[in-house]
């Protein structure tokens, strides 16, 4: 998050530190904000971004559609961002990766369930990300199984004491006897 309203406490505009980031590392970086205009896919370019982030929720498919080609235009990979079945009517095909996030934004419930579903109504060609809830190596198995490629786990490992053990133990779970 690069928003000044999302990061109030550093005083200034996080994206002046995401420029940084392309000399630290050569994996691909997105800009996950609230992105509504042009201009901060400009800035997310000029800053190195290689993809951003744009809510089916916060858009009409109009601006979907006008961002994506421009984030296009300038060299950036479009990674949209659903919540539900209602939200498909704004899948523009032309992006270039579909994120489905399993939590509720009125309830904040997770239901990775979601992800299975909507998978169905996408494309096969399609770049899919399950994103939020995932508490099990087996659910991100099934998940592969159904044409996801790329998985967002936070929470999962973020509420250990120690979040890089958590990824382990997720990846390696312990085997038991039957």
């Amino acid at each position: 998050m690069t928003s000044k309203a999302f990061t109030p406490k550093s005083g200034h505009h996080a994206i002046d530190r995401f420029v940084l980031c392309p000399v630290l590392t050569d994996i691909p970086l997105l800009r996950k904000d609230f992105i509504i205009s042009e201009f901060q896919i400009a800035e997310a370019a000029g800053h190195g971004a290689d993809a951003i982030l744009l809510i089916a929720a916060a858009l009409s498919l109009d601006e979907i559609t006008r961002l994506t080609d421009y984030a296009h235009s300038m060299n950036l990979e479009v990674l949209i961002e659903l919540h539900s079945a209602e939200e498909m009517a704004r899948f523009y095909p032309a992006v270039d990766m579909v994120g489905i996030n399993n939590r509720n934004l009125s309830t904040f419930h997770t239901d990775p369930g979601l992800s299975l579903t909507l998978a169905r109504m996408l494309p096969d060609n399609v770049v899919k990300i399950a994103e939020s809830g995932l508490t099990s190596i087996d659910e991100v198995n099934r998940l592969r199984d159904a044409g996801y490629r790329g998985f967002l786990i936070g929470e999962t490992f973020m509420r250990h004491t120690d979040p890089g053990r958590a990824l382990s133990d997720f990846l390696n779970p312990p085997h038991t006897n039957l």
